[in-house]
Order: C-alpha cells, then structure tokens, then sequence
C-alpha cells in the first residue's frame, strides 16, 4: 500500500511544445511545488432582481502553470533536466562506461512534460501532469557541510492534465550524492583550457580557494514571448525563448587574505571553476561534477568584525561574458550515463 512518502515527479522531453509525452525519468525530489492558475473573471453586467454576482457569468480568459523543483545533485539522472535548464547538452563516451555530459547556454532549450504522482491519505495516487513546462530560472547551492542542491523554477504552457495515468516510477541504479567535502574550488590563473566532449575544465596556474565555506550560482534564463493570443485557447501560444540571461551568486569566505577585498575594490574580473569529485569509481576516474564560470566580477562583501569570531566576506557576484572564453557557464557531468 502507496503511503504519503510515496510522491513522486518525472519528467519527459517534448518533441512539440504542450504536446504531453510520458515521463522518461524521475528524481528524488527535496521540494517540489507545481501550480495551476486560472485566470478567471466575472461578469459586471447589472440585471434586474440580480443581487449577487451571477455564476452564469463567471469565466476563465486564461490559464498558466508553474512549478518548482529542488533536487540533491547525484551522479545519475540529471542530464536531461540540466539540458532543459541551461539550453544545451551533449553526451559523450571518454572511454570504456565512462561518458561526460557537458552543458552550456543553448538558444532553444526543451520544454518538458512534468508529472507528479501525489498520494492521498488512503494511499491512493493522484497523478497530476503539466505539458510545456520551460526552465525560467535554475540554481545550485554547496553550503558549508550540505549536500550540493539544485533548484528549477518552471514556467508552465498553462495546461494541466489530471486523467492521464501516472507512468510507473523508476530510478537511476545506486547513484551516489555530490556534497561539501568533495568540493574544490579554484580561481583563474594562466591559460584557461575550456572542457571538452572528453576532458574537464582547468587552469594552468590556478589558485585553490581554500577559505570558502559556501558558494551559490544563480540564472535567470530571462524567457521571453510564450505570449497567450486570440485563438490559442487562453494557453501559450509559443514556446518561451531565453532572453539576456543574468547569472549572479554569492559566497562565504573566512577572512585569511585580502585577494577578494581587492577583487571587489578594483572591479577585477576573474574566473572559478568549481569541482566535486565523488568515490564512485568509472572505467576512467571517478564520477565527477564541475561548475565553470570564466568571468565573475564582486558586487560586494567587505568583511566586518564578526562578534569576536573570525572575520568572513559575505559576498555576492555577477556573471560576465568576456568574449573571450566560448561560453559563460559550463556545467559539465562524468558520470556512467550513457545517454542524457
């Protein structure tokens, strides 16, 4: 018997925007949160004898959807809703049942098909399915001694569909978790070499940032179009499009130097390539997580006394293009997937 722990979400790629496809994959979700909104209104017309508003005259002019889901980043499973986030992704064989996925910013992300499976107090299973859902904005947080998280924000095609069976569940087998004690992270020095189909991100010269305790990479995919219009129903017409993207983050450092007080004086731009290494062994290395952003520059944080503590920069940054490196943000996946 299903109990109230038994909530599920899958999602599936859709080859046309809100035409529903059965879910082809499932996460083990921290939080999820999916919303139908209907756009409803009521006649204003005066009738005589008529002293209440009129349930004849109440009508719905349009209706939108939207979510969210929040993840714990694992070696297995993630590559498809990744793709639907940054817009791109590709995976390759490195060699023998090692692959690597690399992600980076894509003009034409896909739009999914999301269900969730959402248990009733007897046990039953509702399934509630949301065709057309587009990443608005995505995040991914290492917080000091936490496992690594990502969020997805989703901007539903207005649709919701409660009759279509809930698809059986399955999960990758025995992935294992990224988190804090397998992060290193390094800060621009000499040449950059970006990743490859096969290879990991690096700097010549770069300099381990040992004073972070946390660090968070935000996006906002700025969709644009997506817009209702007369004769589509009162849904989405179009497919949302990413608009000028807008990256920001924030970290905590203990104060041990002053490179970032200059960092944030002097406007210098610099880069991060941020790496989590797990004890799961491939064919060739270990499965492995990198997040890398070639241009960051400070927004603030100067550090301030800390209650007789140790000193901290609570800083916050933006993601820059430099024209120079091919994307802004690359997140890239070894892994024993062998497809996304």
């Amino acid at each position: 018997m299903a109990t109230t722990q038994d909530a599920s979400v899958g999602i599936g790629v859709e080859s046309t925007f809100k035409t529903t496809i059965t879910p082809t994959r499932w996460y083990e979700f921290t939080d999820l949160n999916l919303d139908y909104k209907p756009e409803r209104k009521q006649g204003k017309g005066m009738r005589v004898t008529s002293r209440y508003a009129r349930s004849a005259r109440r009508v719905t002019t349009q209706t939108l959807s939207e979510g969210s889901l929040t993840i714990e980043a694992v070696t297995k499973g993630m590559g498809l809703l990744i793709q639907a986030a940054l817009g791109s992704g590709t995976s390759t064989l490195v060699s023998g049942t090692t692959y690597q996925q690399v992600f980076t910013d894509g003009d034409t992300p896909n739009s999914l098909t999301v269900q969730m499976g959402l248990p009733r107090e007897d046990g039953t299973i509702d399934p509630y399915t949301f065709p057309g859902c587009v990443v608005k904005n995505w995040s991914l947080t290492a917080a000091k001694d936490e496992i690594v998280t990502m969020k997805f924000d989703l901007d539903g095609g207005g649709l919701i569909d409660t009759s279509t069976a809930l698809t059986t569940v399955s999960y990758p087998s025995a992935p294992n978790l990224f988190h804090f004690a397998q992060g290193a992270l390094v800060a621009s020095g000499g040449s950059f070499t970006a990743p490859t189909s096969s290879a990991l991100a690096s700097y010549a010269s770069g300099t381990t940032l040992a004073n972070f305790t946390e660090f968070e990479l935000e996006s906002n995919n700025s969709l644009t179009g997506g817009e209702t219009t007369i004769g589509s129903a009162g849904v989405r017409s179009t497919k949302p499009r990413p608009g000028l993207r807008e990256g920001k983050g924030k970290f905590k450092a203990i104060y041990t130097d002053t490179v970032q007080r200059g960092n944030f004086i002097n406007d210098t731009e610099f880069g991060v390539i941020l790496t989590f290494t797990t004890t799961e062994a491939l064919s060739t290395g270990f499965a492995t997580m990198q997040v890398i952003i070639p241009a960051i520059k400070l927004d603030g944080g100067l550090p301030n006394p800390n209650g007789g503590d140790v000193p901290e920069f609570d800083g916050s940054f933006t993601v820059l293009d430099n024209l120079s490196a091919a994307h802004p943000i690359w997140i890239v996946l070894r892994t024993a997937d062998t497809a996304l």
